[in-house]
């Protein structure tokens, strides 16, 4: 897709273990996850998808190519990449062509838009990327589940392990990569879509001998620092549109 961008925009998270203020404990089993990561794992680029409550905190607004009527975006729309809902910032360069009754929204890049032009956002259908390790499986688990007649059934599910950093839930996209010797981004392979999203948090008792509890202090909740995620991921075919989303912010 074109860009207005000089030089790529993405957060490099690979070494980042939190804020100030995060316990020494989790300072390290964060920073020893890391490492195992970059060690044994795959550079990969992290991208949360827009959805109606990233509209309701004021982040993204439906794109221009939202069917206002039947409340769904088109699986083609460029704008969002069948998402249907964009960033509210927008980005200097990058202007939206109006739709017409024969032709879809285009995004434009010129410093000379026409006055029917409107400013394009910065980010379509996906949040800000985040440059950061996974491990992919080799062998899938075995695991039961329910089907809906009640039956109990064995199925094999690969399970990808992902850093505490960004957090991630369902749908949001992963990007396999190349990265050269600087950390940049050279080129980009598969992409997945993340489903049962698990955080994982350190539980028992710190180092002080102390075990944290939920707001209510009843009931021991486990530690609130994640330290990982644990995930299913599905394969997008390359004629999707999500293989256009930009890796360059």
């Amino acid at each position: 897709m074109p860009t207005a961008l000089l030089k790529p925009i993405y957060k490099n998270v690979i070494r980042y273990l939190g804020d100030p203020g995060v316990p020494q404990d989790m300072l390290r089993r964060r920073r020893l996850s890391l490492e195992t990561m970059r060690r044994m794992g795959t550079p990969v680029l992290i991208k949360h998808m827009f959805t109606i409550e990233d509209v309701e905190k004021g982040i993204a607004e439906p794109s221009a190519g939202y069917d206002t009527i039947y409340k769904q975006p088109t699986h083609d729309d460029q704008l969002s990449y069948g998402v249907g809902y964009v960033s509210v910032e927008t980005q200097h360069g990058e202007w939206i062509k109006p739709a017409t009754e024969t032709e879809s929204a285009e995004l434009i890049i010129t410093d000379s838009p026409e006055p029917e032009y409107i400013p394009a956002p910065k980010y379509r259908g996906y949040g800000p990327g985040y440059l950061t390790y996974a491990i992919l499986p080799d062998v899938p688990e075995d695991v039961y589940k329910h089907t809906e007649a009640g039956a109990l059934i064995k199925v094999q599910q690969a399970r990808l392990q992902l850093p505490w950093y960004p957090h991630v839930g369902d749908n949001d996209l992963l990007i396999t990569l190349e990265i050269g010797p600087s950390e940049e981004i050279l080129q980009t392979f598969e992409r997945y879509q993340l489903k049962q999203v698990s955080p994982i948090t350190m539980r028992g008792h710190d180092r002080q001998g102390r075990r944290e509890v939920d707001s209510a202090g009843l009931t021991d909740g486990g530690n609130r620092f994640v330290v990982g995620h644990q995930c299913e991921a599905n394969k997008v075919p390359e004629t999707d549109p999500i293989y256009l989303v930009e890796v360059d912010r």
